[in-house]
């Protein structure tokens, strides 16, 4: 099979990729970047802090964002890609060392592991309960496990936010290098 037979076959198939139909699922699937803030636009305040490094312009003012410049442009893209490549890094170590913050999620089956838990030791519930009541647990404990330890999702999500990160440093630097040169060229 050809590149051109399968890059048709995958915008055929991406046709049918419509994303959530129900208001319900479209309101879940709009608090994904919440989670953990890594998908959120940079603060503006360390922004403009490394385009003023990168620009070796201490007293860069707003307004000189504003202008038409290519340099500006190339040197505020790679200042958000530092930006956003110093906060995945630094999540994903506070994740890795175990001192981030639990997820929503992960609290919230923490909070229904304790309340099974004390149903569980609540005297006369059936036998068939108190097993399905294990097995609620059992499943939970697994959900929370893959929410808070190493190789779990969310590791693995940061993980990947941290390349992604890395990639587009990589090609703001990789602009913003080629600009320079474009500009000694013509000086």
């Amino acid at each position: 099979m050809t590149s051109e037979h399968i890059a048709l076959r995958n915008r055929a198939n991406a046709l049918h990729s419509t994303g959530p139909q129900t208001q319900a699922g479209k309101a879940k699937v709009a608090q994904n970047a919440r989670r953990h803030g890594l998908t959120s636009p940079p603060d503006p305040g360390s922004v403009a802090l490394w385009l003023r490094v990168i620009l070796c312009q201490p007293d860069l003012s707003p307004d000189d964002y504003l202008k038409d410049d290519p340099r500006i442009f190339a040197a505020l893209k790679l200042a958000e890609a530092e930006v956003r490549l110093s906060l995945a890094c630094a999540e994903l170590d506070r994740f890795e060392r175990g001192t981030a913050p639990l997820s929503e999620t992960a609290k919230a089956l923490q909070s229904r592991a304790a309340d099974i838990t004390e149903a569980l030791l609540a005297d006369g519930l059936p036998p068939k309960q108190r097993l399905a009541g294990l097995s609620l647990l059992r499943q939970i404990g697994r959900k929370i496990a893959d929410d808070t330890s190493l190789g779990g999702k969310r590791h693995t999500l940061m993980q990947r936010y941290v390349r992604e990160a890395t990639t587009t440093r990589r090609r703001a630097f990789q602009s913003w290098v080629d600009l320079l040169g474009e500009v000694r060229k013509a000086a």
